[in-house]
C-alpha cells in the first residue's frame, strides 16, 4: 500500500511538472501569427504542442491502468489465500476523500483538460 502511494506521488509530481512546463509554453507561444511566411512555423508549433499534450494524457492513462492492473493481480493472489481485496478498498477510499490524491489527479487530470481548452481557444484565433 505504501509502495503504491509513493509511486503514484512520483507520477503525480511528474504530471504537475510537465503540466506547468506546458502552461508556460502556451503562455509564451505565438500560435496566432497569421502572416504567410510564418503559417508553417505556426502549424509546426501547434503540432508539437499538441503532441506534448497527447503524451502527457497517455502518461496519465498508462499509469492509472498500471495501478489498476497491479491491484487486480494482487487481489487474485490474495483470494488464493483468503485475503481481502485491495482494489475495491482502494477505489472506495479515493471516493470517500474529496481532497487531493495522486491517483485522482492522474485519473481526472483536470489541469490538462483546462490546458487543452486554453490551447484550442488560442489556436482558433
Amino acid at each position: 500500500r505504501i509502495f503504491i502511494k509513493t509511486e503514484m506521488d512520483k507520477c503525480a509530481g511528474f504530471y504537475h511538472t510537465q503540466w506547468q512546463t506546458l502552461s508556460e509554453v502556451l503562455s509564451n507561444a505565438q500560435f496566432t501569427d497569421t502572416t504567410m511566411a510564418n503559417r508553417q512555423s505556426r502549424y509546426d508549433k501547434q503540432k508539437d504542442f499538441s503532441s506534448e499534450i497527447l503524451e502527457l494524457a497517455a502518461f496519465c492513462v498508462t499509469n492509472v491502468m498500471a495501478i489498476r492492473q497491479i491491484l487486480i493481480r494482487y487481489d487474485a493472489f490474495l483470494r488464493t489465500y483468503g485475503g481481502s481485496p485491495m482494489l475495491e478498498w482502494y477505489m472506495k477510499k479515493l471516493h470517500r476523500r474529496p481532497h487531493y490524491s495522486s491517483f485522482r489527479t492522474l485519473l481526472h487530470h483536470e489541469e490538462l483538460n483546462a490546458l487543452v481548452d486554453s490551447f484550442q481557444t488560442i489556436a482558433a484565433r
